[in-house]
């Protein structure tokens, strides 16, 4: 089984309204990338929100049941990540990890980084040298993630290894960029 989740916790203090909320292409950045995951080979999707939860409910169209509160909204993004791991099935094998402030991100993009065939547990997408989002994580690295220590992100889980990372080329540099 893979998950997928969507990090929307953030508070956007300088958009003036969450992230998950801005329009892209007649959509929410969130909509979006929701559509393209249905285009992804996962079996759950998750959307971990904070402060701005009743927001971003209100204002798109989710399953409550895949929406994940992270309490630890402090931590930044490795908070919502380990929220997510709190509560994801043991049949979970990995997790693609998506920051809503990407919906431009390609769907063949997603697709390339759930399907690599890799041993590797991490496997990032990379354009022209620098490595990007959406990242993917195997069961293997998930405890890893729960026991960092105050400070620690997920670059200091990419980075710990260069060898338990798969890199993939794309041809897609909006894996670099963030809106």
């Amino acid at each position: 089984m893979i998950a997928a989740t969507v990090l929307a916790a953030g508070d956007s203090a300088r958009m003036g309204s969450p992230k998950a909320l801005l329009d892209f292409q007649g959509a929410t950045f969130l909509e979006r990338i929701l559509s393209k995951l249905r285009e992804v080979p996962v079996d759950i999707t998750y959307v971990t929100v904070g402060r701005d939860r009743h927001k971003i409910l209100k204002g798109n169209k989710l399953d409550a049941s895949s929406v994940i509160e992270n309490k630890e909204l402090n931590a930044g993004p490795i908070g919502s990540i380990r929220s997510v791991l709190r509560v994801i099935p043991e049949e979970v094998e990995a997790l693609l990890i998506w920051p809503v402030d990407m919906p431009h991100v390609q769907t063949e993009t997603a697709r390339l980084v759930v399907g690599a065939k890799s041993n590797r547990p991490i496997v990032v997408p990379v354009w022209r040298g620098s490595r990007g989002h959406p990242i993917w994580l195997k069961r293997e690295v998930f405890g890893e993630i729960l026991q960092l220590s105050e400070g620690d992100t997920m670059r200091s889980v990419v980075r710990r290894d260069a060898n338990r990372v798969h890199r993939i080329e794309v041809d897609d540099s909006a894996v670099i960029e963030t809106i």
